[in-house]
């Protein structure tokens, strides 16, 4: 029996999910907009100046396009 036919949990949902708790199905576009949130606030809130010119020299682009490049 496959996943789809699984009766226990009526089928997998087979659209695009973020998570998945086998009782219900988070959206991706909603999973990477939290994902997106969480990034903009580590990023403002919890890494040093330092650390984010090490991580923005690292990835070659600017500072303030780092955070919008990880999803924010």
């Amino acid at each position: 029996m496959g996943a789809v036919e699984d009766a226990r949990y009526d089928g997998v949902d087979l659209r695009p999910w973020g998570k998945f708790d086998h009782t219900r199905v988070y959206s991706l576009l909603f999973h990477l907009i939290d994902v997106g949130a969480v990034t903009a606030v580590l990023w403002d809130r919890l890494l040093t100046p330092s650390q984010r010119k090490v991580i923005s020299a690292g990835l070659d682009i600017p500072q303030e396009g780092v955070v919008t490049l990880l999803g924010a």
